[in-house]
């Protein structure tokens, strides 16, 4: 998808608000919009296919929908 390319060419994380002024962080942004329309299964391919950040941010979707031991066990993400 769009927004997954995006991310793909980001090798970095960042939170919802950055620097002194805690301006929004569009990469944040970007990775909600992933989190909020992608399964898991499109989560799985990003955290193993993805950039860092592609990587990073669809584990943590992983985790906080607590899908992850499902995930690993099912495509041994972590061997």
């Amino acid at each position: 998808s769009e927004l997954s390319k995006k991310l793909d060419t980001i090798h970095y994380a960042e939170s919802a608000h950055i620097g002194f002024a805690g301006k929004q962080s569009i990469i944040f942004s970007d990775y909600r919009k992933i989190d909020s329309i992608a399964t898991n299964k499109e989560l799985l391919h990003f955290a193993k296919n993805g950039s860092n950040s592609l990587r990073f941010y669809s584990l943590k979707s992983l985790v906080m929908r607590k899908d992850i031991e499902k995930m690993v066990a099912k495509f041994k993400l972590l061997v």
